[in-house]
């Protein structure tokens, strides 16, 4: 009986570790699946992005826009770094992928069955929700909300103002880091319609 009962509480044992080694994994794959996520976005990789979420039509493409304008940004500051060199550098490195050495230190990650929440260790953190689809974990575009307040309109003109400076000065056609600069800021100037800090749209 005693050979039994010590059986029982082995199988409830392996049972319970089973299920927080679940847990774990579980957790691993939401935050990789987020690490995914961030990176494509920041390298301007439009269907890595879409690959590692799920959403509405309407929430992927404003996220792809997203992707395409962070790209074009990296590609300005690639060519001003190849440019201009230290100077251009600033540009570059405003634009730099991001680090994930110690994410797993500087987020939380809480799994609920099918479902999983990520947020930062500081206050007022946003929260980035997955879930699981399909077998896989996704990042759910739709709880996003901060982010994707920008106007997919917007994110389309500051990618062409930006992709075209890049281009403008790979050919040459600004001789100095400031040139380059001022002619990026009145092409993103017309985007307020023509005045530095207006709303598109506002009166002029």
């Amino acid at each position: 009986m005693k050979k039994q009962w010590s059986m029982v509480v082995v199988a409830m044992f392996v049972t319970s570790l089973g299920a927080v080694c679940a847990l774990a994994d579980d957790k691993t794959d939401v935050g990789n699946t987020a690490k995914a996520w961030a990176t494509a976005l920041m390298a301007g990789d439009v269907a890595g992005v879409k690959s590692h979420s799920t959403g509405t039509e309407e929430q992927v493409a404003h996220w792809e826009a997203m992707s395409k304008m962070i790209g074009a940004f990296q590609k300005l500051g690639d060519a001003a770094k190849a440019k201009y060199g230290d100077e251009g550098a600033m540009m570059s490195r405003m634009m730099r992928k991001p680090d994930f050495s110690q994410f797993e230190n500087q987020a939380n990650i809480e799994v609920k069955g099918n479902q999983a929440t990520i947020t930062g260790n500081g206050k007022n953190e946003n929260k980035m929700q997955l879930k699981k689809d399909g077998g896989e974990w996704k990042v759910e575009l739709g709880s996003l909300t901060e982010v994707a307040k920008m106007d997919d309109k917007r994110l389309t003109g500051m990618s062409e103002a930006a992709s075209t400076t890049a281009t403008e000065i790979s050919d040459g056609k600004y001789p100095t880091y400031r040139e380059a600069m001022v002619a990026f800021g009145r092409k993103m100037a017309a985007l307020n319609g023509g005045r530095p800090g207006a709303r598109p749209g506002a009166a002029r």
